[in-house]
């Protein structure tokens, strides 16, 4: 009798434990989350332009010349930012606007042309308006120098690539977990992959370019990982062998460490 209390009260410290750990994983992972978002007023429409270039030099740079109706024009300096293994140039619409009131729509690229300062060579790419998003965030430019080619939007194969990246993170991490919360029955691993690459890949492939362009999909970001937790915990306690003590901390856990290792790796993976 005296062992069976023990184990008790032992399972009720271990319960409270891993539900203080959940509930300040979640305030973590909610505070840069509310931080980018109340940053919301300085980006001002993030991002209007992302440049990306398979091939160029270190000291390569880009800039971008405007043109107002009024026929007058200015040149902007496109940021550099590096993404594991290749660099992107982005001008960001509240430079822009700083700048001399513009917003860096669609309509302000009209006649404006990029410039790519490499050593002593410089290649002119106008930028071809009609083609970017009039109602999105960001547009991507990928230019090949080498074949002196820009396109506009990303090519299905490197969005595919990102997709299955972003995926594979949740995949390790919630599978880590559940690794060590002693799940360990086939069944309950091929209903586990199964079910978290659909549910997440739904996930992914909502967000796969928003948390870098759009802070405000940050809190969703943040309201759609607890609503996951209730969604997997549900969907888990029902359809797993394994005891319900383990199954229900290894969902909880699972997807709140899951959800911060995603939002910490997608601000650094190329987009």
């Amino acid at each position: 009798m005296r062992m069976k209390n023990r184990m008790l009260r032992k399972e009720r410290t271990a319960g409270r434990m891993l539900r203080f750990l959940c509930l300040l994983l979640l305030c973590f992972m909610m505070m840069p989350l509310t931080a980018r978002a109340l940053n919301y007023g300085r980006a001002y429409h993030p991002p209007a332009i992302t440049v990306i270039m398979p091939h160029y030099g270190d000291e390569t740079e880009v800039r971008v010349t405007m043109y107002h109706s009024s026929g007058e024009s200015f040149t902007m300096k496109l940021e550099k930012e590096r993404r594991v293994w290749e660099d992107c140039f982005r001008l960001f619409r509240y430079a822009v606007y700083e700048k001399d009131n513009w917003y860096g729509n669609t309509v302000d690229f009209k006649d404006a042309v990029l410039l790519i300062q490499e050593g002593e060579k410089t290649y002119t790419f106008p930028i071809p308006y009609q083609e970017l998003k009039a109602n999105d965030f960001d547009d991507y430019l990928v230019i090949d120098l080498k074949e002196e080619t820009l396109r506009v939007g990303i090519p299905l194969g490197r969005t595919l690539a990102l997709f299955f990246m972003h995926l594979a993170v949740y995949l390790v991490v919630e599978a880590i977990v559940f690794f060590l919360f002693k799940i360990r029955s086939k069944r309950s691993w091929l209903l586990f992959l199964a079910y978290t690459a659909v549910t997440k890949g739904i996930m992914c492939f909502v967000i796969r370019g928003w948390l870098n362009v759009n802070p405000r999909v940050n809190i969703i970001f943040g309201a759609v990982t607890c609503m996951y937790v209730a969604v997997d915990l549900a969907f888990f306690l029902v359809m797993l062998e394994e005891p319900r003590n383990y199954v229900s901390k290894a969902a909880v856990f699972g997807n709140l460490l899951a959800a911060q290792a995603m939002y910490e790796v997608i601000k650094y993976l190329p987009m």
